[in-house]
């Protein structure tokens, strides 16, 4: 269900102690989920819920996304030179409201959470031919981890840079 400002609603429940299949439900709550898409130039982007596409940078940028910017309300868009998608996520935190969770992708730089690439769980770059064969949903797992307070990142990438 998607609210304002691109948030997705899920609702999500934990089974009691009792191990029999039921309906009951010991526990449910409401996350309100908003997995910002933070974009400078034009290229295919996710979407559909939980994602929102923002333009950072869009202040001081000569081009305009037809999306979403990082101007509007409490912004630090005119400094996107130095701070890059920070610019972004100082936006979601002033602007969006009734949001319990804020992620953040690069456009074509998503978090892969189905492990469909192999490399880099969890989070991979793919071509843009690929994009509409990705499952870029946010897995119940994942929800409950966030529920609990943890933070999800991409592993780290070690580069060794030789100079003759």
């Amino acid at each position: 269900m998607i609210l304002e400002g691109g948030v997705a609603e899920y609702k999500y429940y934990e089974y009691g102690s009792d191990s029999r299949a039921s309906d009951k439900y010991s526990k449910s709550w409401i996350m309100k989920l908003t997995m910002l898409v933070c974009c400078h130039k034009e290229d295919i982007m996710a979407t559909a819920e939980p994602y929102m596409p923002l333009q950072v940078g869009k202040d001081i940028s000569k081009i305009d996304l037809n999306i979403q910017g990082d101007n509007t309300g409490d912004n630090i868009s005119c400094k996107n030179q130095s701070y890059c998608e920070l610019t972004g996520m100082y936006w979601a935190w002033k602007n969006l409201k009734n949001v319990d969770y804020v992620g953040l992708c690069h456009y074509r730089r998503y978090f892969d959470f189905h492990g469909q690439c192999k490399r880099g769980f969890p989070i991979t770059v793919f071509p843009t031919k690929d994009f509409y064969k990705m499952d870029l949903g946010v897995p119940a797992r994942i929800l409950k981890q966030l529920q609990i307070g943890i933070i999800i990142m991409p592993k780290g990438i070690i580069m060794i840079v030789r100079c003759s």
